[in-house]
């Protein structure tokens, strides 16, 4: 097993998220670059798919057959997730287009980057999986071809032998479509153009919040899974049931049915027990590695501002009042870092989590103020769903990271995504060191857009005030429409 495999069974079996993020770190550019292109250079959304595929491996890395090619797994993702979203924002795009924000200029590495950069991906579409894979690795992420072998299981003659087949045949589907380019030059304007680096810190955000996502997923599919075996069987105990009435024993299948599901309920609640346990066991394990770590912050919180103020002290007797005070300003920012430090650590440290089990119907949603945190969560999805930018000043959080006109924006966003809303159901309650609170919204729909499975998550981060609660944030980014609701 190669490194990169290496990489994926540890955070697949184990949950290593140091290796989930240096595989992001070594594939980003990759996965950005294929966006880009297929996005006509709209950095944002390109950022968006890389995020969308990267949260679709962390997802999926269980399930991934071993011996994958991951630099093919995730180039198809990427391509997949790029003609998805263009599909999906074609309308805001078009009022976007002229304001966006171009990321990276075009390539000056060679003049026959320009005709080949729209029909690239369409042509490496049209190989197959072994004949793209061995591109990828040699030509969009530059490895040597004792890598590439290894990669593909092969020797270093063979990995070069089916890098030179697999070229020429890219060259042959690019001539298809008007490109015409000799071999060489081919490669040298794929190597030299393909890839872009992708924006500073896209790689922090994409590992963190795939990682978030993941966690979320394996609990929703699990529930899924159970709702889909109930159905399933008393579909089946409700046709039999037909079968024998229209034969004339009605009752005694009935009966036999009753029997089946009362069984399957008392299963049902012991795997439930069982799970419940598990996560009992899990949640305080990590309870007391946060705190553990809270400890040692403060700890050194405390010993970086006892050697600040004997630092402080032995420089007064030598400096003059000037100097002093300056020693004293650093002292107070240096203070003030260590203070905010610990205040995002607390901001990090979940000290609670529990499901919920609230339903609200959009039409009898209202602005009920925000003395409570329950009322809180009810005003913000108002503000949420009806556009209420009057209630939205007075319950957002001032400190808030994101400014008014941000909230605003969003809310928008997200209103226009929800204009088929059936119903919100809040299924999960985070509370952190600092007393803030993450809810887990999911959203159901009456018409499925988007023909697509994924559930419609929305989180909304309130912060406790003297006076009760404040909407912190809340991420619109996140919003998928659900299939109808039947």
């Amino acid at each position: 097993m190669n490194d990169e495999g290496q990489l994926l069974r540890r955070f697949a079996e184990a949950g290593d998220e140091a290796a989930f993020r240096e595989l992001v770190a070594r594939h980003l550019d990759l996965v950005y670059s294929a966006a880009l292109r297929q996005l006509n250079g709209d950095t944002h959304l390109a950022e968006d798919a890389a995020q969308t595929v990267f949260a679709d491996l962390a997802r999926k890395a269980r399930s991934l057959p071993r011996g994958v090619v991951l630099t093919g797994w995730l180039y198809e993702a990427a391509r997949f997730a790029a003609a998805k979203m263009v599909r999906g924002e074609q309308r805001r795009r078009a009022r976007e287009q002229e304001a966006a924000t171009m990321h990276d200029p075009a390539p000056e590495s060679t003049p026959d980057w320009e005709p080949l950069r729209p029909v690239l991906d369409t042509a490496m579409g049209e190989l197959s999986a072994t004949d793209r894979n061995a591109v990828l690795l040699r030509f969009f992420e530059r490895k040597d071809f004792r890598a590439v072998g290894t990669a593909l299981g092969l020797s270093e003659d063979a990995a070069q032998k089916r890098v030179a087949r697999a070229l020429d045949k890219l060259r042959i589907n690019l001539s298809r479509h008007g490109v015409t380019l000799s071999g060489p030059a081919l490669a040298a304007a794929t190597a030299a153009g393909a890839i872009h680096s992708a924006p500073a810190g896209l790689a922090m955000s994409v590992a963190t919040a795939s990682l978030a996502g993941a966690s979320t997923a394996v609990t929703v599919g699990f529930a899924a899974n159970l709702l889909q075996a109930m159905a399933t069987t008393k579909i089946k105990i409700i046709a039999a049931a037909t079968l024998v009435a229209a034969v004339g024993t009605p009752l005694f299948i009935q009966q036999q049915a009753n029997r089946t599901l009362q069984a399957e309920n008392v299963s049902l609640r012991s795997q439930l027990g069982g799970l419940k346990s598990n996560e009992l066991a899990e949640l305080q394990k990590l309870r007391a590695e946060n705190k553990a770590l809270v400890e040692r912050m403060q700890a050194e919180a405390a010993r970086q501002q006892a050697e600040h103020l004997d630092l402080l002290r032995l420089r007064s007797r030598v400096t003059s009042q000037s100097s002093a005070e300056n020693e004293n300003r650093q002292l107070e920012a240096d203070l003030q870092t260590a203070t905010n430090l610990l205040a995002g650590v607390a901001r990090l440290v979940r000290t609670n989590d529990f499901a919920r089990t609230d339903v609200y119907l959009p039409q009898n949603l209202r602005d009920v103020g925000t003395a409570t945190l329950d009322d809180a969560a009810q005003s913000s999805l108002y503000v949420i769903v009806k556009n209420d930018s009057e209630t939205l000043r007075k319950i957002a959080d001032p400190k808030s990271y994101l400014s008014f006109g941000d909230l605003e924006h969003y809310a928008e966003q997200v209103r226009l995504e929800l204009r088929n809303l059936a119903r919100v159901k809040v299924t999960s309650q985070a509370e952190y060191l600092d007393g803030s609170v993450d809810l887990t919204c999911e959203l159901e729909h009456k018409e499925d857009v988007w023909q697509t499975t994924v559930p419609s998550i929305l989180m909304l981060h309130l912060v406790p005030t003297e006076c009760g609660w404040t909407l912190g944030s809340f991420s619109p980014t996140t919003i998928v429409l659900r299939p109808p609701v039947k």
